[in-house]
């Protein structure tokens, strides 16, 4: 079974607090079908109490001791449904904990727990880990994939059945059931030996004779019927090739095929910008497979190409499976298309954990083939921003700047268009390329900016300092000591860059020797930016002086929460370097400024930390947000509403319609109610145009809620409810609530910003909570006196009048402040809104990293920006022809500060280096709880 790094940690605390659980579902299938790459694993942990406190013991420890994430230990089993209950984890690869499964019940964990079987946990890329995980036996999963209402369950079942006749399924048979309490029917006769993309149905009645009269442990449900049409699935894998799947939708292949190719790689354009599969032959399958670059959601076989294709394209009066068998059939039938009428050469097989666990080795290659990437030869594109030869051919970004050679694709863009800047993943892969953006060219961005490669980063050179001496053939040898700038040029050898004697020189090393004669030098400053030409800008306008060491990192955009981290990790791996944040004159590089702020520096003392972060609820310099986001922002989809009736309990139509004496309704809308409706009678009870009461009012408005997230989120409705949706009261009822909610959201959240700040203070401290709501006063009235003179600005007629009040933009939402017992320390918590002005950011981020250098008592984080005349820094440096800043000047770095690391004194009087690392979703999960106000007791001086 195949899990992440991260999912590996998580299984590991599970199993070192003996929490009892089991893998299910899909995750589950990873035993049988190890091909597979799944981003969620699921688990069914045993919802007994002493568990429940086991698995809240494992939270606490992977998430710290403030984490709000725990479960109730005081429900029965029998009264947990089967869903799942939260999601563990940060990024993509998750795990769900589930308290019950469909088709068991919560009390059947142990009989199911005894039938499991054991199986070993592997993470690509590395060998088997030690980790054994218990997963549910072959045949309890094909119980769950018939109970569920999944698309491929029925693909789940072939596999399983497949798996079962070549040995893997468990020894237990339907025979050693007989006479005792069955928690699921015995298999399904396997004839005919076909797949039917349907299942057929199953009623109580068809229960076996050897269960009637038992206590059986589920109650069967019916399932779709099937299609007319029976179909063999694994003929229709050997007869339709994923390459003519790909060529049917109007992708060509980016090479011409050669006979044992690793791979292959098709392409088409989409919505400008390029859609690329890759194709490979799997040795365990003997069939080939694909998954898109950029998206590794959307990788498998035939079936799911097709079906990932046809899914978006929705017909009337035809389902999903029904259009994936239009196209095979029509593959299987017409002859092949031009490009494939000659056979194509054969793939070279690979093993599954080779084409899906080292992705990162076929993305490297396709992306240097597909953009030609060459070494850095023409450098006009960045000379046209003013940047020197100088700047841009230092050693530090020595193979960090690429040349694009394929003309025919960009070069007539702009000259910038010729410069790529690779980025990379935490192994050194190439996984994507910043290319120029076609309305600002010096703005890189991203190509594919997908989940799979959210953590990619554009960075300089890292500094390593040698051992001992190095001899080098016909000069003199490398002093002991001597700090230098490495960069590797292929798998056998790297460059060292180094000065002596006031010149610069170059050394090629092998990698092995390398190895042991350097060792990594932490940097000085840590100088990030959105776009890699804004460092490039940085680099030039303040040149480093004498022993000083920058590492220069780039996002290529708005950084995700996995770059967020990953530049955590780094500022930890060079504890005393100065956090060098550079910023744009726009409100996108004003937040993403803030957001870094909420990384804990490893030299701060975390006791009297600022912890800010800011998100936007809507962005007014952006397309107005349309009828589906605001409603989608107002009822978020909620798996567990999939029919009418759910949607008339959800929103409390019965509760409504019935009087407080009389039972509420179970079933469908009241027949006077609808009546009344379809007469055009707004009035329930009286039978008026319009509501005459309160309850008339509520019953409504629960039945237009519950038609406008039935339209939002395309749940089916049952014949009443269409009856009541056309009726001309209901949809003056939907029409008036869509125009609320599109009022609510243009007055409350569009065009503002919410700021969550978290303040911390020794509980010794005298007066340590005035300290930070000192803090929060000065800061909402500084920014509101800067937003009210943009509001003069705005209008300055009304600001002579002496009674001009505008109203306060700038709002504090919440303020709560607690006593942390663990760590002794005194926490305020602030929301304020903010409204998406550049200067009231740009105040409100200069306030925020102030107070930060203030409280460590030390220069830790410094902001440098360009003039209010330039939007950005490449504008400035054009600007000024290139030239160095004075230093004086708000965007000069200045001179280097050293940089201590805090201590901590603790009881017994030694002092202690205490470095934490609070990511902004862990601070989230713990602000989302209310926290009840208690004041410290502290001494008042």
């Amino acid at each position: 079974m195949k899990v992440s790094r991260e999912q590996l940690g998580i299984l590991e605390h599970l199993d070192k607090e003996s929490v009892r659980y089991m893998a299910v579902g899909d995750f589950a299938m990873l035993a049988i079908d190890p091909a597979r790459m799944l981003q969620q694993a699921q688990l069914w942990v045993e919802p007994a109490r002493q568990n429940l406190q086991r698995l809240n013991r494992a939270l606490k420890n992977m998430f710290g001791p403030r984490t709000t994430r725990q479960v109730n230990t005081t429900a029965e089993p029998d009264d947990i449904k089967a869903s799942r209950q939260f999601s563990v984890g940060v990024g993509p690869f998750r795990v769900g904990i589930y308290f019950g499964v469909s088709g068991f019940k919560a009390g059947n964990f142990s009989e199911v727990y005894e039938r499991s079987q054991a199986e070993r946990v592997t993470v690509p890329g590395q060998n088997d880990s030690d980790l054994i995980v218990r997963r549910m036996s072959n045949t309890d999963l094909s119980h769950q994939m018939r109970t569920e209402s999944v698309g491929h369950a029925e693909w789940n079942l072939k596999t399983i059945q497949n798996a079962d006749k070549q040995g893997f399924s468990s020894n237990q048979t339907a025979e050693t059931h007989k006479g005792q309490n069955v928690p699921y029917a015995p298999p399904v006769d396997e004839k005919p030996k076909t797949d039917e993309f349907k299942r057929s149905k199953v009623s109580a009645d068809s229960e076996p004779l050897d269960h009637k009269g038992q206590n059986v442990l589920y109650d069967p449900k019916p399932i779709i019927e099937p299609l007319p049409v029976l179909r063999n699935l694994d003929l229709m894998r050997q007869k339709v090739d994923v390459e003519a799947v790909l060529s049917h939708y109007g992708f060509k292949p980016e090479a011409t095929p050669k006979a044992n190719d690793p791979w292959r790689i098709y392409e088409r354009d989409g919505d400008g910008k390029p859609q690329r599969i890759v194709v490979g032959m799997l040795k365990e399958s003997g069939q080939k497979h694909f998954y898109e670059v950029g998206n590794r959601s959307f990788q498998g076989d035939i079936l799911d190409l097709v079906a990932g294709f046809e899914k978006p394209l929705v017909r009337a009066n035809e389902t999903l499976q029904q259009r994936v068998f239009g196209v095979t059939d029509k593959l299987l039938t017409q002859p092949p298309s031009q490009e494939l009428r000659q056979p194509l050469p054969e793939l070279k097989p690979l093993s599954s954990a080779y084409f899906f666990g080292t992705a990162a080795t076929v993305r490297e290659k396709a992306i240097l083939s597909h953009y030609d990437i060459v070494p850095l030869t023409t450098t006009e594109g960045l000379e046209k921003l003013s940047l020197s030869k100088a700047t841009v051919y230092a050693p530090e970004f020595d193979g960090r700047i690429k040349n694009i050679s394929n003309g025919d694709r960009s070069a007539s863009i702009s000259p910038q268009a010729t410069i790529a800047f690779p980025l990379y993943d935490k192994t050194g892969k190439i996984v994507d390329i910043a290319t120029p953006g076609l309305k600002v060219p010096e703005r890189y961005v991203r190509q594919q900016n997908s989940g799979d490669t959210a953590d990619e980063l554009w960075q300089s050179n890292q500094f390593y300092q040698t051992r001992t001496d190095i001899p080098v053939m016909g000069n003199q040898p490398i002093p002991a000591g001597t700090v230098g700038i490495i960069h590797r040029n292929d798998a056998q050898q790297l460059t060292f860059h180094n000065r002596q004697d006031n010149q610069d020189r170059r050394v090629l090393l092998p990698l092995q020797e390398a190895k042991a004669l350097l060792t990594e030098q932490s940097a000085t400053r840590l100088v990030i930016g959105q776009s890699p030409v804004d460092v490039l800008a940085v680099k030039q306008l303040n040149p480093e002086v004498l022993e000083e060491r920058r590492l220069y990192v780039a996002t290529a955009g708005v950084p995700t929460t996995e770059q967020i981290a990953r530049i955590g990790q780094l500022l930890s791996r060079n504890p005393q370097a100065q956090l060098v944040l550079t910023t744009n004159q726009d409100a996108e590089s004003h937040r993403t400024v803030i957001n870094y702020l909420g990384l804990t520096h490893p030299a701060a003392n975390p006791a009297i930390s600022v912890l800010p972060q800011i998100t936007p609820i809507y962005s007014a310099d952006v397309q107005r947000a349309s009828e589906r986001d605001i409603g989608t922002f107002f009822y978020p989809k909620e798996p567990a509403l999939r029919t009418s009736e759910d949607l008339l309990k959800r929103f409390g139509y019965h509760t409504y319609s019935q009087p407080s004496n009389e039972p509420g309704q179970t079933v469908g809308v009241d027949a006077n109610h609808l009546e009344r409706l379809m007469l055009g009678k707004g009035g329930i009870t009286t039978g008026t145009d319009k509501p005459s009461s309160y309850s008339d009012t509520l019953t409504l408005n629960a039945l237009a809620s519950a038609l406008v997230y039935a339209e939002l989120h395309r749940i089916p409705l049952s014949d009443q409810l269409k009856a009541v949706r056309e009726t001309p009261t209901m949809k003056a009822m939907i029409g008036e609530e869509k125009h609320d909610m599109r009022r609510v959201y243009d007055q409350e959240h569009s065009g503002k910003n919410r700021l969550f700040i978290e303040l911390r203070q020794p509980a010794n401290q005298p007066l340590a909570e005035k300290m930070n709501d000192q803090f929060l006063n000065r800061f909402i009235n500084t920014l509101t006196m800067t937003s009210n003179q943009m509001l003069a600005k705005t209008h300055p007629q009304l600001a002579l009048d002496i009674a001009f009040q505008p109203d306060r933009p700038i709002k504090e939402m919440s303020r709560q402040t607690f006593l942390d017992t663990q760590d002794g320390q005194v926490v305020t918590r602030s929301s304020i809104s903010l409204p998406n002005e550049v200067r009231v950011l740009n105040k409100a981020t200069q306030l925020l990293v102030n107070e930060i250098n203030e409280r460590q008592g030390q220069r830790l984080i410094q902001i440098i920006q360009p003039g209010p005349h330039h939007k950005t820094m490449p504008d400035m440096l054009m600007a000024r022809n290139g030239q160095p800043l004075p230093p004086t000047h708000k965007g000069s770095i200045g001179l280097q500060e050293t940089v201590k690391i805090q201590a901590e004194q603790t009881t017994g009087g030694e002092l202690k280096s205490k470095i934490t690392h609070h990511s902004p979703v862990e601070r989230l999960m713990q602000s989302v709880q209310p926290v009840e106000r208690v004041r410290p007791t502290v001494k008042v001086g």
